[in-house]
């Protein structure tokens, strides 16, 4: 708990630090489209959010492309560290998985 607590301390008082918080929804049973969205903090603001339809998705691949909008915008600011906060910890492994499987191209984007 100390080590998040740090994080978030960084986080709220540092310029180059970056906290980027995504999710993503999928109504079921899927005959709708899922979105991904990502919203951006600096210095305990939120500065910006960026929202996107994900198509009909699985639950997993719209948070993977939760993620890589997050990713791909938060490289736009001019900032140092990037902390990606997410529900999914397999989304978040597979945004790093660069082998084949269904979210490959987010990974790939991301990478």
């Amino acid at each position: 708990m100390s080590k998040s607590r740090d994080l978030s301390c960084l986080a709220s008082s540092d310029l180059s630090t970056l906290v980027v918080a995504t999710d993503a929804s999928v109504i079921p049973p899927r005959n709708m489209q899922a979105v991904s969205v990502a919203h951006f903090w600096r210095l305990g603001e939120q500065m910006s959010s960026s929202k996107a339809l994900a198509g009909r998705a699985t639950a997993l691949d719209v948070e993977l492309f939760a993620i890589r909008l997050g990713v791909v915008k938060a490289t736009s600011f001019d900032v140092k560290h990037i902390v990606i906060i997410t529900d999914s910890l397999t989304a978040a492994r597979r945004a790093v998985d660069t082998s084949v499987h269904s979210g490959q191209a987010h990974s790939l984007a991301i990478i």
